[in-house]
């Protein structure tokens, strides 16, 4: 029995056959495969090429501790240098960093943090709660530098030039003088206090030796009975003495691991190229597929 379509639904004349729909896409494919396969074989080649030709980017990795700057005023600090590379304010850069032009030029890209929230970022699977509180008390003044250059070579330079704007920027020299001056001032007054332990000693020790000459017990003085007491703070003081003079002598900025020079760029990436020149060659030839046919329909309807 012939069926005719039901007059009270809107959209069975607008119904879409997927059928026809799918049948007019595989015969499209057909129709344009060889130009697909042209244009997604010209982008690999294109990112090939790219991949080969273009400048490498490397990445090198510092990890310093800081006598003078701690915690957040060390990244604002260092956050002003990245804003000057990545303006390409290389006269600036290089002024703060004491660097050529030439050799400013070749810095892409810097990337700081602290000890611990790069820990947490790059190992969270070996750190356990307890090594994350102590981190907390512990490295505030250590930092993680990454910088991304075009030439492996710079390295060094580029160690010497972060030290030298650390060190050189006025509240660092500010600091560094007060530090300085203060721990001269402790191990002057150390010295004094070991001179006068000395002398006491000294004397403790001749008001001994003549009182067992004379045949005195010297029971009276715990003090001469302990001598002990006065050699140990000798000992103690000495020893403070020479801490300070080590912190005297240690550098203002710590160097705990020099860049790490990595063989490998670190881009572009081939996989990373290929992905994109394949997804670009064939976004471009269905555009251009679906301008032809349209043109084609419009010709064909004229």
């Amino acid at each position: 029995m012939q069926q005719y379509p039901n007059n009270n639904n809107p959209f069975s004349s607008e119904e879409i056959d997927i059928i026809a729909v799918l049948k007019k896409v595989i015969s499209t494919y057909h129709k344009w495969k060889k130009f697909i396969l042209f244009t997604f074989l010209l982008g690999i080649s294109l990112a090939t090429a790219f991949f080969y030709f273009s400048p490498k980017t490397y990445l090198t990795r510092m990890y310093l501790a800081s006598n003078l700057i701690k915690g957040p005023s060390f990244i604002v600090l260092l956050d002003d240098l990245q804003k000057h590379i990545k303006e390409k304010n290389y006269d600036e850069v290089s002024r703060y960093m004491n660097l050529d032009l030439e050799m400013v030029k070749k810095i892409s890209k810097i990337e700081f943090y602290s000890a611990r929230n790069f820990a947490e970022k790059e190992y969270s699977d070996l750190i356990t709660q307890s090594d994350a509180e102590l981190e907390k008390d512990l490295n505030n003044n250590e930092f993680v530098i990454q910088a991304y250059i075009s030439d492996n070579g710079i390295s060094k330079i580029l160690e010497k030039g972060i030290i030298y704007y650390l060190e050189n920027n006025r509240f660092s020299k500010m600091k560094s003088t007060m530090r300085k001056e203060g721990l001269k001032l402790v191990r002057t007054r150390i010295k004094s206090e070991l001179s006068q332990l000395d002398s006491l000693r000294y004397t403790l020790n001749s008001m001994y030796t003549s009182k067992n000459k004379v045949g005195g017990n010297g029971g009276s003085s715990i003090i001469m009975n302990d001598p002990s007491a006065i050699y140990n703070n000798i000992l103690n003081l000495f020893r403070t003495e020479i801490a300070t003079s080590d912190d005297i002598n240690t550098p203002d900025i710590i160097v705990i691991q020099s860049f790490v020079t990595y063989k490998k760029h670190y881009s572009p990436r081939l996989s990373n190229c290929l992905l994109s020149g394949g997804l670009i060659a064939i976004i471009f030839s269905l555009i251009f597929i679906f301008f032809s046919e349209i043109k084609r329909k419009l010709s064909e309807a004229q």
